[in-house]
């Protein structure tokens, strides 16, 4: 048995720098390095040198929370310092190691449900890759608990945590970061309705301004190029448009080329202020999409 987990062992931390190959040149690279890093040290902890320490859950806890992509690093860098403080007394009280590894890993959960919520609120879809490692690290602090309070039951049934994790390797590298999972649409309630039909009671002298010309290259746009377009006029930089988007920043240069070429604008300042003042046909593409599903 002590073989096979060892090979098992060993063909997980070989298939977790598949990912990588996925997630290259979006903003979570660096945190997949580290998770492909993580997971052999640990079986040198665990198996060959049967070393059973203390300090390493807390450390590279901490690793993974300073490889995420955190915007305001000061909370970040406040709980490194923490966890340094905390490290010379780990090994006189059993709990504090469990403690601060699941609390981080706490953190890191709600980074990932942040992204969801608010990154991709309006979108009314969310990369699949993001539920995955909410729930890998949920599965990861379970593993934790038990590697400190009951190491004869983790070690028994240890074989089920390394074939959870062979499937969500696997599952990680087959989504990538383009794959996304569809939400269902925000219930409409009735007041808003109302308001809906209010708005649509406009002077029948205002309605060319909603029809759509069909020799306006506007729509002749791929979905992609109409997304970059759009956030251009947000006023996103390149950068955060590639991050945004879960592409890299090459691809948004190719897309910026392509509009340019098909609306015949020469500079990308014209291309962000084009879309600024076209703002009124994102809406109606919009729309236009809606009735199309619907």
């Amino acid at each position: 048995m002590i073989t096979v987990l060892k090979v098992l062992g060993l063909v997980n931390v070989a298939l977790m720098f598949l990912p990588q190959l996925r997630y290259r040149g979006t903003k979570y690279f660096h945190y997949f390095v580290v998770l492909a890093l993580l997971d052999p040290i640990f079986l040198l902890l665990r198996y060959l040198f049967s070393i059973t320490s203390f300090h390493y859950m807390p450390v590279a806890a901490s690793l993974m929370l300073f490889a995420l992509p955190v915007k305001d690093r000061k909370y970040v860098l406040l709980t490194i310092v923490s966890v340094i403080l905390v490290l010379p007394h780990i090994s006189e009280h059993n709990f504090l190691a469990p403690l601060t590894t699941v609390i981080i890993s706490a953190l890191i959960i709600n980074y990932f449900f942040e992204q969801i919520l608010f990154d991709y609120k309006n979108s009314h879809a969310i990369p699949l890759f993001l539920p995955l490692l909410i729930l890998c690290t949920i599965v990861d602090s379970i593993k934790i608990s038990l590697y400190y309070s009951n190491l004869p039951f983790l070690t028994k049934h240890y074989i089920w945590f390394l074939i959870f994790g062979l499937i969500t390797t696997l599952l990680l590298f087959y989504f990538g970061a383009g794959k996304k999972l569809q939400l269902k649409a925000i219930p409409v309630l009735e007041n808003d309705l109302k308001e809906e039909k209010n708005d649509d009671l406009e002077p029948l002298e205002n309605l060319h301004i909603y029809k759509i010309d069909k020799n306006d290259p506007f729509y002749e746009l791929t979905n992609a190029e109409l997304r970059v377009l759009e956030l251009l006029g947000e006023g996103y930089k390149s950068t955060e448009i590639a991050e945004r988007l879960f592409i890299s920043k090459k691809t948004v240069y190719f897309h910026c080329g392509k509009l340019k070429e098909k609306l015949t604008i020469n500079s990308s300042r014209s291309l962000t202020k084009y879309s600024i003042e076209n703002r009124h046909k994102f809406v109606k593409k919009h729309k236009t999409g809606k009735s199309a599903s619907a």
